[in-house]
């Protein structure tokens, strides 16, 4: 895992995590590793949120902005409506996401493939909406 972060004052720019030579290194400069990767996790898991809600609201009527979902679910659109619904539900999601990576250890972060793992907690949840309007949406 590449990662850059800033730590005190100084900035450390693409930083292999996967090199045990440079996490010793790290770690031994006073850096604590499990809250820097834990903190770029969570940004990186902000970033899917909006990349996987932004995907589902463009196949759900080529909404780009929670503006027009707003304008057409107001007017009754069921799947402006449901997109309503699924925004909610899925940055719920994502507050509980990131108390799990708070629970997580150095390893388990650094072996974490996030994308992967938040989809599949959004995917859930986009079906257990799914199944709650009966289908329709």
């Amino acid at each position: 895992m590449l990662i850059t972060f800033k730590w005190g004052d100084k900035e450390y720019i693409n930083y292999d995590l996967s090199d045990d030579n440079v996490k010793q290194r790290l770690i031994a400069e006073g850096i604590d590793l499990q809250e820097v990767v834990k903190n770029f996790l969570i940004e990186k898991l902000n970033r899917e949120t909006d990349r996987y809600f932004y995907a589902e609201a463009k196949a759900r009527g080529g909404y780009l902005n929670m503006g027009e979902i707003e304008h057409d679910a107001a007017q009754g659109d069921p799947d402006a409506q449901f997109l309503r619904q699924l925004y909610d539900a899925v940055w719920a999601k994502e507050e509980e996401l990131e108390a799990e990576l708070s629970q997580m250890t150095l390893q388990q972060l650094l072996e974490l493939d996030l994308e992967s793992w938040a989809r599949s907690a959004y995917d859930q949840v986009k079906a257990n909406l799914e199944t709650q309007s009966g289908g329709t949406a």
